[in-house]
């Protein structure tokens, strides 16, 4: 009888020990870097507002780098960099940095780390990227990113795609042009911002109130009537000087429907109520709004 309890004493040893090691071998197993697609690289944007924009580059077989950039105001900015192992069927990381940008101007901003030891994954799907981020930045849920949208046959008149969004921030970046839109109090009639739209090289100021439309376009790409978006035909063109900037109109001779200038190769278009003859901008009303956009706050 005793030898019986010692035999069984050992099996259960010798047992319980292989599948201790079994399970140690599991979990110090590697996983092994596959080359990212190219097709899966590039630029996305968060899905439901578009103010987060994610960019996914390859820094080495397998290896990829992931930039997202958050703008909460014109004033500052929420940026992540994180560096990902990518197993075929996602990204994986454990060292993300997270910072605050604060702007002081167009081109100058302090930085403030808020932790550099983030982990998580990066889910890549078909024309999207979801983020399951950890519990450093509401873990709990995920957030999507999806590939620029399909472009469109035009909106008012200009090519696609577009990126809307309310946030100053991530039309700029879309864009990759720097602006700064006039202050609330330079704006004419009733009008507010309803949103912004841009491109590459082209960001556009949406406003409506009070029956009105304005928009308000800064280009590197475009120009002259051709920014504008209006290709209605009006009665008078003529120029007016402001602070010896010549700007050339079209409207009914004394108010403007649209208006387009540019400085240091840098385009701009003023349009207001498209196709209404006689429903345009005071020349005071236009003076307003280029002075309200040397005196707007930070733009990036």
């Amino acid at each position: 009888m005793k030898k019986i309890l010692i035999i069984l004493l050992v099996s259960i040893f010798v047992l319980s020990g292989c599948t201790k090691k079994a399970d140690t071998d599991n979990t110090n197993t590697e996983v092994k870097p596959v080359n990212i697609p190219d097709s899966v690289l590039g630029y996305y944007y968060e899905e439901i507002a578009g103010r987060g924009v994610l960019n996914l580059e390859e820094k080495k077989e397998g290896y990829g780098t992931i930039t997202i950039d958050w703008g909460s105001s014109a004033f500052e900015n929420a940026h992540w960099d994180i560096e990902a192992i990518y197993d075929g069927k996602q990204l994986n990381y454990t060292n993300g940095s997270h910072i605050i940008q604060t702007f002081e101007n167009q081109s100058d901003h302090t930085d403030t780390l808020v932790y550099n030891d983030g982990s998580g994954y990066f889910e890549i799907k078909q024309d999207s990227i979801v983020w399951h981020n950890d519990k450093k930045d509401n873990g709990d849920e995920d957030v999507v990113f999806v590939r620029e949208r399909e472009p469109k046959e035009t909106i008012d008149g200009m090519p696609n795609p577009w990126v809307e969004t309310t946030d100053l921030n991530v039309a700029i970046k879309n864009a990759g042009v720097e602006f700064g839109p006039p202050i609330d109090e330079a704006l004419p009639n009733d009008v507010k911002l309803k949103t912004y739209l841009s491109t590459f090289g082209t960001i556009s100021a949406m406003y409506e109130g009070g029956g009105d439309t304005l928009t308000i376009r800064k280009s590197t790409t475009s120009q002259d009537k051709e920014l504008t978006g209006d290709f209605n035909e009006y009665s008078k063109t003529w120029k007016h000087s402001f602070k010896g900037l010549i700007i050339e109109f079209e409207g009914d001779g004394e108010l403007a429907n649209n208006g387009w200038f540019t400085i240091d190769d840098e385009h701009y278009a003023i349009s207001f109520n498209p196709g209404q003859e006689g429903k345009g901008l005071t020349m005071d009303q236009v003076n307003s709004m280029i002075n309200g956009m040397e005196s707007s706050g930070p733009s990036k």
